[in-house]
């Protein structure tokens, strides 16, 4: 409830603000839409997929709307990181399965800033530091910047530099993630 889906549609500009506006990579959010999707990938917090269609084929069919060639090499190397089953139907895979096709799906182009909406949320321990540790590498392998929410401090502390906090709609804090324990409290925790 504290605006953090809203900002990330906001920027994606699949809803549009009632006023002010919204830049990322130095474009308008709105104007430049179709420009920063290009160099984006996302994952949603409530993925919903073709649930009769294998992995394989929806990567192969989001792969084809890129403007830029995609990897199948990179794609393997990334099902294989992450031991994801990509043969079965979507629908029919595990929760965890079907978060890894979905960070496939916002890997592949190799983004240059990824947007992650509570992308661990409900996976098993071993899925969740099988994805962190993705994560960690592929920041330092393409250099990409990241948007990681989630309400787990301890996964902010393994993959943040810093950390905004929100509340009611506004940024309310931004501090180094190593210092996110040292911020004083405020009125609203």
């Amino acid at each position: 409830g504290s605006g953090k889906t809203t900002t990330i549609k906001l920027l994606l500009d699949l809803i549009r603000p009632t006023s002010g506006s919204a830049r990322m990579l130095g474009m308008d959010c709105n104007e430049s839409s179709l420009k920063i999707r290009d160099r984006i990938g996302y994952l949603p917090g409530e993925l919903k997929l073709y649930s009769d269609t294998p992995g394989h084929k929806i990567i192969k069919l989001f792969a084809s709307l890129r403007s830029t060639e995609v990897s199948q090499a990179y794609v393997k190397y990334l099902c294989q990181q992450l031991d994801a089953n990509i043969d079965g139907p979507v629908g029919k895979l595990s929760q965890g399965n079907r978060q890894k096709v979905g960070l496939i799906l916002a890997l592949m182009s190799k983004p240059d800033i990824l947007i992650l909406d509570e992308p661990t949320t409900g996976l098993d321990v071993t899925t969740q530091s099988q994805i962190i540790a993705l994560l960690i590498r592929l920041q330092k392998q393409i250099g990409m910047a990241m948007m990681y929410v989630t309400h787990d401090l301890g996964v902010l502390a393994q993959i943040a530099d810093r950390v905004g906090v929100m509340y009611a709609g506004h940024m309310v804090e931004v501090a180094p993630v190593d210092t996110l324990f040292e911020v004083p409290r405020h009125p609203y925790t």
